[in-house]
């Protein structure tokens, strides 16, 4: 057995023995009902946002600003 493999193999055997803290992380994180719950709600929002500027058009007149008319004072156009 070469050097470099019996290096490699120690280290692998070392390797085994830990595991991946973002794996744990996320069995911690699953086991709490409250933060799945958390989680799922930010998903939510986060697609609602995104798809919020394929849905709909702000460049309509209801919603765009008009500079011109922004400091006028209340009236009927309004």
């Amino acid at each position: 057995m070469t050097k470099h493999r019996k290096k490699r193999q120690e280290t692998l055997a070392q390797m085994a023995g830990k595991t991946n803290p973002a794996l744990e992380v996320w069995k911690n994180f699953r086991k709490n009902p409250v933060s799945m719950v958390a989680m799922i709600g930010l998903i939510l929002m986060l697609v609602t946002a995104i798809a919020a500027g394929f849905l709909f058009d702000y460049n309509t007149q209801v919603v765009a600003l008009n500079p011109q008319e922004r400091l006028l004072a209340p009236c009927a156009g309004h």
